[in-house]
């Protein structure tokens, strides 16, 4: 049987069913969706670069660039500054950089490095003369007497001459050989003043008396200490400073090694003459301890390495004496 709703009473029941489900369909669709979080970046963080070591060859202020730091995270934009800037001025001495990262949400990360300004180094004087016998003139014994090998390069003048231009680029250093072989203190004081008027140098490094000591023995310790004094008053005359040396040891049994046990009684004295004339003294005899390695085979002349130990010990007290100060004053030793 077909049943029909009256009129005017109401919606049929199929138009309120659909009309229900495009309101609810209507509501879902308008229902607004809740957004996906989205995660919070990380602070910035910032790495310095590393401390700046920069040279200045007259002692004013220099100009330094240095690398950006290294920024990473935050919120862009990140801002870097350092203060001070680079290609600021700095002068000598060691100068803090501060610097800092900020970014959009104004969180910041700081971090600091140092610029460091030194003088380069320059000695009072430029002209050294190495004055003296074979031992300054560069010989070297292999087995025997007859043996021997003459090594300028090798020499310790030449040995010095290298450490000292590694050291003061700015200054032109020159360091003359004037080595006789075979030479006695005696001669050496006849030749002395020759060589001072020629050469006109501002040292003098005075290394003699081991020929004395073979032919004397410890009749030599008077004899070098007067020649010795003569050979520094000539040299202080001239207006040249002097730097006196000990003698190095002598190796008992070396074939050359007249007199082993005199040669300390000669460096005692003239320690003693140092400090009466106010020569500096180099003691090449302490350097070289018993001379294990550093004597040749001859028991006499150093070897290679010895020359090298001459060097040194010539440079240590000139490095220390004749450097002009800074305002950042360390004796910086040879590498």
């Amino acid at each position: 049987m077909l049943i029909r709703s009256a009129p005017g009473r109401g919606r049929s029941p199929l138009i309120v069913t659909a009309a229900v489900s495009a309101a609810l369909l209507v509501a879902a669709c308008s229902s607004p969706t809740k957004p996906t979080p989205i995660p919070p970046t990380e602070a910035p963080s910032i790495t310095c670069p590393l401390d700046v070591a920069v040279q200045s060859a007259d002692g004013n202020p220099v100009a330094v660039q240095y690398t950006k730091p290294t920024v990473s995270g935050g919120s862009a934009p990140v801002a870097v500054t350092c203060t001070p800037a680079s290609d600021t001025l700095f002068p000598v001495g060691a100068s803090t950089i501060s610097c800092a990262a900020t970014d959009a949400l104004g969180r910041s990360a700081v971090c600091g490095f140092s610029v460091r300004i030194t003088r380069t180094p320059r000695l009072r004087v430029s002209k050294f003369m190495a004055f003296g016998d074979s031992m300054t003139y560069g010989v070297i014994a292999l087995n025997a007497p007859l043996f021997r090998l003459v090594s300028l390069p090798g020499s310790y003048p030449a040995r010095l001459e290298s450490l000292l231009v590694a050291r003061y680029t700015a200054q032109t250093i020159v360091v003359l050989n004037e080595g006789l072989g075979g030479e006695t203190t005696d001669d050496g004081r006849r030749r002395l003043p020759g060589v001072l008027s020629t050469d006109r140098p501002d040292v003098v490094l005075l290394m003699e008396g081991a020929n004395d000591v073979n032919q004397n023995h410890d009749l030599a310790v008077d004899l070098v200490a007067g020649n010795m004094r003569t050979m520094i008053s000539e040299a202080g005359g001239a207006g040249s400073l002097v730097y006196l040396a000990t003698l190095p040891p002598q190796i008992p049994g070396g074939a050359r090694a007249g007199s082993p046990e005199s040669v300390p009684l000669v460096n005692a004295r003239l320690a003693s003459l140092a400090v009466e004339t106010g020569a500096v003294l180099v003691d090449i005899y302490a350097a070289f301890g018993d001379g294990a390695g550093l004597i040749g085979p001859d028991g006499l002349h150093p070897t290679e390495a010895g020359y090298q130990k001459i060097a040194e010990t010539f440079y240590d007290a000139i490095v220390k004496t004749l450097e002009e100060p800074t305002t950042m004053s360390a004796i910086v030793r040879r590498r």
